[in-house]
């Protein structure tokens, strides 16, 4: 019977139509899944201009759970839930107009039955690389009926609903030192003093993580968070386009900043 569901579901994922309606700036695609529609994939957007279905380039493919290359992106511990076995492109066309600023917000929402039995993360990859916890928050929706896992990006690239059984001091170790790298990769186009500001709430970070105060480096990243908000545009670039000439510091800072946040929380009990 597991087989047969498993078959019957990739079945209701290959049927998935290309068409997909939006409003404002959100894109909802719908996503076929065993007794019908009962999930969502909705990426929306503060501050967007040429969107569409066509322009955002969604596309979701079944994916077998056996698939190697596939795993072998995946860190040691992740795995993808067979109830969920699904890859998300992301791709704009580079003739699609499409642009915004700062990050872009992924949702999937479904029936609690399909989540794995730890707690679904979203995971995210760019150019066929390792795929990384993008993660900023799990919500239950509609009185504990649905799920909605939430992720941030600022960019676009391939999304998977995993289950992660990492420890979360690995997992927070991780996202910091990618914030560390994101910061010195894109330090040049920052301004001076800003940069000096951002590196000096990162350090504090960095310390509260090491002395075992999750708390206190929530507060210091919600101050990164801040700078990066009161300079975007000025002293950060935040513009990501098709064309995919610009790189959006500001988006890549605060989304970095955004799911290490939600693991400090984890380790403190107040996520899950």
């Amino acid at each position: 019977m597991k087989r047969l569901s498993a078959l019957l579901l990739l079945a209701l994922l290959a049927a998935l139509p290309a068409n997909a309606d939006g409003s404002g700036g959100l894109i909802t695609v719908p996503i076929p899944l065993l007794g019908g529609v009962v999930s969502t994939l909705t990426v929306g957007f503060d501050n967007v201009s040429g969107l569409s279905a066509s322009a955002l380039g969604v596309s979701v493919n079944p994916v077998s759970l056996l698939d190697t290359t596939l795993r072998s992106r995946l860190p040691s511990g992740v795995s993808i839930p067979l109830g969920i076995p699904i890859l998300v492109h992301i791709e704009p066309p580079p003739t699609g107009g499409l642009l915004f600023n700062g990050i872009t917000t992924i949702q999937f929402q479904t029936l609690p039955l399909l989540f794995p039995s730890n707690s679904p993360r979203m995971y995210a990859a760019s150019d066929g690389g390792k795929f990384t916890d993008t993660t900023t928050g799990l919500q239950s929706v509609n009185v504990n009926t649905s799920y909605r896992v939430i992720g941030t990006k600022g960019g676009f690239s391939e999304f998977l609903i995993v289950s992660d059984s990492r420890p979360v001091d690995t997992v927070i170790a991780e996202k910091l030192d990618s914030l560390d790298q994101i910061l010195a990769d894109n330090s040049g186009a920052i301004s001076a003093p800003v940069a000096a500001d951002l590196a000096s709430e990162l350090a504090a970070t960095r310390s509260h993580v090491a002395a075992g105060n999750p708390a206190a480096a929530v507060t210091d990243l919600s101050a990164l968070l801040a700078t990066v908000a009161a300079h975007s545009g000025t002293d950060i670039p935040d513009v990501w386009r098709a064309t995919r000439d610009l790189t959006n510091v500001a988006g890549l800072l605060t989304a970095g900043a955004q799911t290490l946040q939600f693991s400090l929380r984890v380790k403190q009990g107040l996520a899950y």
